[in-house]
């Protein structure tokens, strides 16, 4: 019986580890999208931040993105965007959802702030709700920065990302967007 015991702390944290690389691997892929590549990635737990370059371009953006997943939940994602003057646009996931309209309903809720409902654009080639607000991406991101949870809903489909690094990342991503 002992000798079980000593591998029970395994068998838990294994599971857990495993789904934190997967949800960064697919966080990855929602930054990178068609294209692009990502340069200058840092994770702080759920949250992380990188410069997303175009690769026809070369231009860049900075990306910001709290992400998760559950085990009955579909990978769940906020990303926000920026080029040097601040944020452009903000970008919502969850799961692969397909869309036959190019506008769909989202709704954020940061705690128990009241819940923020726009239209957003769909994009059909990366499955992400786009704003394209900049005053909303700054007040989430101050929003994000004190906040344990958000709940996103895409559509019907909904999820929600615990908010674990979310602050060390907004400040990264803040630093990187100031000249």
């Amino acid at each position: 019986m002992e000798e079980r015991s000593r591998y029970r702390p395994v068998l838990v944290l294994a599971p857990g580890m495993w789904l934190a690389g997967g949800t960064w691997v697919l966080a990855q892929v929602d930054m990178e999208g068609s294209g692009f590549t990502l340069k200058n990635y840092k994770t702080y737990l759920n949250c992380a931040v990188g410069t997303r370059e175009d690769m026809l371009t070369d231009e860049e953006h900075q990306a910001f993105v709290c992400a998760g997943q559950t085990m009955n939940s579909p990978m769940t994602s906020i990303i926000i965007l920026a080029d040097q003057e601040g944020p452009l646009e903000i970008r919502l996931n969850i799961g692969e959802q397909s869309h036959p309209h190019n506008r769909i309903p989202v709704a954020i809720r940061i705690d128990k702030h009241s819940p923020v409902s726009r239209t957003a654009y769909w994009n059909s080639i990366n499955r992400v709700a786009v704003i394209p607000d900049q005053d909303l991406a700054r007040s989430l991101l101050d929003e994000l920065a004190t906040g344990w949870r958000v709940v996103i809903r895409v559509g019907l489909a909904q999820g929600h990302i615990e908010l674990h690094g979310s602050a060390a990342a907004i400040a990264d991503f803040r630093s990187r967007i100031r000249p």
